[in-house]
């Protein structure tokens, strides 16, 4: 498990990168994208459990908070449905970059 800041230093998304732990390593990954609000705070254990279970079988995979959420930069009122699209389109260059998988 590596926590790190990633994406626009002025608007940096907050992300946590499991490497895969499996003797197996696949050329894939898994971009986990946390849900908002209450439902962050009632899926987070369940999302962490399937993280581990995605590297056991050999997969990467990066989970991120949506700017303005989470430990990423911002205030919740400065999220939008364009931001986090544009977040989701982060998570995926620096996945593959970070892991150098090629398909996500």
């Amino acid at each position: 498990m590596h926590p790190y800041y990633f994406g626009d230093s002025n608007r940096p998304l907050y992300g946590v990168y499991d490497p895969p732990r499996s003797s197996a390593i696949l050329d894939e990954g898994v971009l986990l994208c946390y849900p908002l609000a209450q439902e962050y705070m009632r899926s987070h254990w369940a999302c962490r459990q399937l993280v581990n279970q995605l590297v056991k079988t050999g997969l990467h995979c990066l989970r991120f908070d949506y700017y303005g959420s989470g430990d990423s930069a911002g205030d919740s009122v400065d999220g939008s449905m364009v931001q986090w699209h544009s977040d989701v389109d982060t998570g995926l260059t620096e996945l593959k970059d970070m892991a150098g998988v090629t398909k996500v």
